[in-house]
């Protein structure tokens, strides 16, 4: 993780839950772990992306003992034909318990604390904050590396940025008018990101 507390799909399920209820913003937040589990994988050499259309190469699916990457090597070794990115993001953000998975990791480091709850003939399971620390950080860096204009940003903020911004959440961290003046600061940084643009373009799809 590069010296960082947490792996960047806790990072952005962070962001991406309700600090109060609990509740995971969809589809949004599904696209944004699926999207951060793809970026650890990168980064540790299990996968390549290649060509501008970003087609996903699986190099190494050997078990990682990190359930949540493990659960995504198992969904790409499963595929039949090459995909892109984007469209591996959507198969991926639709893995059965991917985001209690992660949420659950987060409730066993006493981060989050996990309720359970009926709606109708469901059981839904919500993850409400019990230590606001992490998360604080996690906005913390976003906010300093967005406003601090000459801060030279690490690849792993960028991307983080970049994936919030692209799925939505980043509103968390500089609502409207805040965001909008850092709006080419943004930019710069999701400058040539293909995941950051395949999550957008994935969050897209869902949502149509």
């Amino acid at each position: 993780m590069d010296g960082y507390a947490l792996p960047l799909y806790e990072e952005v399920m962070l962001l991406a839950l309700h600090d109060t209820k609990g509740t995971l913003a969809r589809p949004a937040g599904d696209v944004a772990v699926a999207a951060a589990a793809i970026s650890e994988l990168e980064w540790s050499g299990r996968i390549e992306l290649e060509g501008p259309k970003a087609f996903v190469d699986l190099v190494d699916a050997s078990p990682t003992s990190d359930l949540v990457l493990d659960a995504v090597l198992d969904r790409l070794s499963a595929g039949k034909r090459r995909a892109r990115l984007s469209t591996w993001l959507m198969r991926i953000a639709g893995i059965k318990d991917l985001r209690h998975i992660v949420a659950r990791q987060l409730v066993a480091d006493g981060v989050l604390v996990v309720h359970e709850k009926s709606f109708l003939s469901f059981d839904l399971s919500v993850y409400p904050e019990l230590n606001p620390l992490p998360e604080q950080l996690v906005v913390e860096r976003i906010r300093q590396a967005v406003v601090s204009e000459g801060m030279k940003v690490d690849g792993r903020t960028a991307r983080l940025i970049g994936l919030a911004d692209a799925t939505w959440l980043l509103r968390k961290v500089l609502p409207g008018k805040e965001k909008r003046q850092h709006k080419a600061r943004i930019k710069e940084m999701r400058s040539g990101d293909a995941v950051s643009l395949a999550a957008g373009h994935a969050v897209a799809a869902m949502s149509a």
